[in-house]
């Protein structure tokens, strides 16, 4: 066996073992991610020298890509929903203070259609009310919208 042919098959081996990634690959051997790429996907390289580490690596990057995905799927979902005492503390602070929407917003980190929505629907009808009227109030203070 030739020392390249050596050095494809300690790369394919290393991906397999470790569930390693191209560029974890890469900085294991010190050589370059097309290096590697190379190695696993170009005809004359690892398919030929052994097709069964070929599939098994091809597997392990099928892996990784899923895991990649999966996660990528996970950013920007939903947190956990604002509870009813939150919002209600929001509410108060708004009208205690005469908060617009940006103020509470910035103030609490969260989206201004978030606390809209929210602070609308707060059951307490009477504070309920109070924030209609800040909205009012600051609608009018402003010329028109929030």
């Amino acid at each position: 066996m030739q020392e390249k042919e050596k050095k494809i098959l300690d790369v394919a081996q290393y991906i397999i073992d470790n569930k390693a990634t191209i560029k974890e690959t890469a900085e294991h051997f010190k050589m370059s991610e097309s290096s590697i790429k190379k190695y696993i996907n170009d005809y004359d390289k690892l398919i030929n020298i052994d097709e069964a580490k070929y599939l098994a690596v091809k597997y392990v990057q099928s892996e990784i890509e899923l895991k990649g995905q999966r996660k990528g799927a996970e950013i920007g979902k939903r947190g956990k929903a604002i509870d009813e005492r939150k919002i209600i503390e929001i509410a108060k602070k708004m009208i205690t203070n005469g908060w617009t929407l940006q103020i509470a917003s910035s103030y609490y980190n969260m989206p201004t259609s978030t606390i809209y929505d929210r602070v609308t629907d707060i059951k307490d009808e009477n504070l309920r009310r109070s924030i209609y009227e800040l909205f009012e109030d600051n609608s009018k203070n402003r010329g028109g919208r929030q």
